[in-house]
């Protein structure tokens, strides 16, 4: 089976070189974020986060809850992963592998200005054999997410795929 593949990187690119903005709603000027390093002293703590991010985006998945899925993004995600694309998304990841059930920590991978957290993906899709049997096709995916530390010690969403 060919593997799909979706990326939602290119908004993480722009956000690692441009920082994004702040979505205060007052009248006070928007502070622009920069991602700031995760230092070592923080790595349990940020393997909790993505922990919880990761449920989050794949219980929003499963359920088809638009705004479960980009809840911990940043504004530029929220903005590029509409309603729409994601329902899209949700179609494309259903004829190809069927509906998500549950998923497997595998590895945390090292960048420069954020870390890499990989999970394996596990979707069931139903499908008819050749003797007219139906029966249910098991699928696995790579599920990974980008996360960033920016001001103020928060940790957001940078980018994330599947492979």
């Amino acid at each position: 089976m060919k593997s799909v593949k979706l990326f939602f990187i290119t908004v993480a690119a722009a956000t690692i070189l441009s920082g994004c903005k702040s979505t205060e709603v007052d009248s006070k000027p928007q502070d622009k974020q920069t991602l700031k390093k995760i230092e070592q002293n923080e790595q349990a703590q940020v393997k909790k986060i993505a922990d919880g991010y990761a449920a989050d985006m794949l219980k929003g998945l499963k359920d088809e809850n638009h705004a479960l899925f980009v809840k911990n993004m940043t504004p530029e995600m929220k903005e590029q992963i509409t309603p729409k694309v994601f329902k899209n998304m949700i179609i494309q990841l259903k004829e190809k592998l069927g509906t998500y059930q549950s998923a497997e920590y595998l590895t945390e991978l090292n960048r420069i200005l954020g870390k890499v957290y990989v999970w394996k993906a596990l979707f069931n899709k139903k499908i008819t054999g050749k003797d007219k049997k139906e029966i249910t096709a098991h699928n696995e995916m790579l599920f990974k997410i980008i996360i960033g530390k920016v001001d103020k010690d928060k940790y957001v969403v940078l980018g994330f795929y599947f492979e």
